[in-house]
């Protein structure tokens, strides 16, 4: 199936939203529902119209691997950088092709991909009688070279997904019972968002937590500083703070009681100075894990198609970098680690320039355990891991810090 989806943008959404009395679903939800759905998608008619002329006429490739045949350079070249962006290898001829060349091309063609024929042709004489024989013979031409290596790609990415296979995702154990408690606990305080405090429910659906302890007063913190063991991190409790970097809500690395004082006046004159109205349940005091990598993992759920995951780079700059993934629940592990690798950064979670490479494997299965805990409970509407630490291979993750919000009980 080849279509266009309108509504892209958040204008064109308000247009379709307005237009149909129906809420259109984000642009992301409907990317990863058509690339489970194996759907290709265009996003101009042109471009609709290009690749059901090529679906039409063409096989569907076995691979990625392209060859390109020209009487200009400079257009061979054009078409050439188009394929990289497209995803698309230019392959390397064999001997015994570039021989059978030589025998119709003229001395001076580059024999090489992207083959050039040379210009020597005349276009009022061979352009239309070209351009027939290809529409008798079912190959589908186009006007630019940009075009064709769409409609290529369009071919590669549908054999692509047709010959993978969609494993059901494996039974997470988990604790349900505690975590409907907890969730129930919240509904009746009337708690629409909850952060740290909910670590528990992490813990009922098997995802690791990094040791944590909560205080309300200094002397408290402290004892819970001695409990966990330095050097530990201080991050403030408060339903109103979602980005506690920005208000100076955590401290990091602090060595001992003299550090934890010290840390926990500090923030909250920072804190009450930066938000004075927020609401301060005390602090959170967590083991200090170094040496990890920071992942977020979050999930939103669409009015049309439940909920969708993300993951990406976590940490602070996770919004300006913007480099995320998404895909529909549920998940398999399958689903998981393409979500992992389709990424920009993704080399280095796998190691670059001899750096250690991070425990993948286990960022995957917690993608498969959130993605099973938010279809247990359709009240969460918002849901996020950041960070998720990722240590070294085989040496697991950490959930560091959640949040989600929750509907409104009726």
């Amino acid at each position: 199936m080849v279509l266009v989806k309108s509504g892209r943008t958040a204008a064109g959404s308000r247009a379709v939203s307005s237009h149909t009395g129906t809420l259109a679903g984000s642009d992301q939800a409907y990317n990863a529902a058509f690339d489970k759905a194996g759907v290709i998608r265009a996003d101009t008619l042109e471009d609709m119209l290009d690749y059901i002329r090529a679906f039409s006429t063409q096989p569907i490739p076995s691979g990625r691997r392209i060859a390109i045949l020209t009487n200009a350079g400079g257009l061979g070249i054009l078409t050439a950088d188009a394929c990289y962006y497209e995803g698309l290898e230019l392959a390397s001829l064999s001997g015994e092709t570039i021989e059978g060349l030589r025998e119709f091309l003229p001395d001076a063609a580059s024999f090489y991909n992207p083959v050039d024929v040379l210009g020597d042709a005349s276009a009022s004489t061979r352009v239309m009688e070209g351009n027939s024989i290809l529409v008798a013979g079912g190959v589908p031409n186009y006007t630019f070279p940009e075009r064709a290596v769409a409609s290529m790609g369009a071919l590669c990415d549908y054999g692509e997904r047709r010959s993978l296979t969609y494993p059901l995702p494996k039974p997470v154990h988990s604790d349900r019972k505690m975590a409907s408690a907890l969730l129930d606990e919240a509904a009746a305080k009337d708690k629409k968002i909850l952060g740290l405090e909910s670590f528990d429910l992490l813990k009922a659906y098997g995802i690791p937590v990094v040791e944590t302890g909560k205080a309300s007063t200094v002397e408290e913190a402290v004892e819970e500083s001695e409990r966990i063991g330095y050097p530990v991190v201080m991050k403030v409790l408060s339903p109103d703070i979602s980005h506690k970097t920005d208000v100076g809500g955590i401290r990091l690395s602090l060595m001992n009681k003299d550090d934890v004082r010290r840390a926990y006046h500090t923030m909250m004159s920072d804190v009450g100075r930066y938000m004075p109205s927020a609401r301060i349940a005390g602090v959170q005091l967590q083991r200090m894990i170094e040496g990890g990598r920071e992942v977020i993992i979050g999930m939103n759920r669409d009015v049309q198609f439940g909920p969708l995951l993300m993951f990406g780079l976590g940490g602070t700059y996770v919004e300006v970098l913007k480099d995320v993934s998404f895909r529909l629940a549920p998940l398999n592990e399958k689903d998981a680690h393409s979500m992992i690798s389709s990424i920009r950064s993704y080399p280095l979670l796998t190691g670059v320039r001899g750096e250690k490479a991070y425990d993948v494997d286990a960022v995957a299965d917690v993608l498969v355990r959130v993605s099973r805990l938010v279809e247990d409970f359709p009240q969460v509407l918002e849901f996020e891991i950041n960070p998720l630490m990722v240590l070294p291979e085989d040496e697991g993750c950490f959930a560091m810090d959640m949040r989600l919000t929750l509907k409104e009980s009726n």
